[in-house]
């Protein structure tokens, strides 16, 4: 393996670690915890969870694998790292419906997504840059090198935003 490979994958490595910690940082500082510490997201009723907490309540799924909010954030970051390692991503704070499960059901619309994406961009492009550069210092060659400039400085999303509507 070249040592630009070793490089590359050392740098994904740090990344994800990093990309964990933020996250676990931002939900300590966000709703007071996790969806997993709250009465409703572990199913309860609304009478239970305005009476006198149980030994039984308080055995939320957060803290039966072993993470609860009252853990230091380190220790938090790392079961989550333990639980990652092995699929589990936790729980979405919305639907309480596992994260694993969530990414299954959306990757298909990603892929067909990311491959039309793919496919448009290579059928302009590869035409374009041939043309642009069969006849340099043209005003096709002036527009290509425009498209391709605005297309990296401007975010996809504002691109995405004027296609739409633009095109409705």
């Amino acid at each position: 393996m070249t040592r630009s490979r070793l490089l590359l994958g050392r740098r994904a490595i740090i990344g994800y670690a990093a990309m964990g910690a933020v996250s676990t940082i931002l939900t300590a500082c966000g709703r007071g915890g996790t969806a997993t510490d709250t009465p409703k997201a572990a199913g309860a009723t609304t009478a239970a969870t305005t009476a006198a907490p149980t030994a039984a309540s308080a055995a939320t799924p957060a803290r039966a694998a072993g993470a609860s909010k009252g853990d230091p954030l380190p220790v938090r970051y790392f079961a989550w790292i333990e639980g990652a390692t092995h699929g589990d991503f936790g729980r979405s704070f919305r639907s309480y419906t596992p994260v694993a499960t969530m990414y299954r059901q959306r990757i298909g619309n990603t892929a067909l997504l990311t491959l039309c994406a793919v496919t448009i961009g290579a059928l302009v492009a590869i035409p374009l840059g041939t043309l642009a550069a069969y006849r340099r210092g043209s005003a096709l060659d002036t527009i290509a090198q425009f498209v391709a400039v605005l297309g990296s400085a401007v975010p996809g999303f504002w691109i995405a935003f004027v296609l739409i509507e633009g095109v409705s």
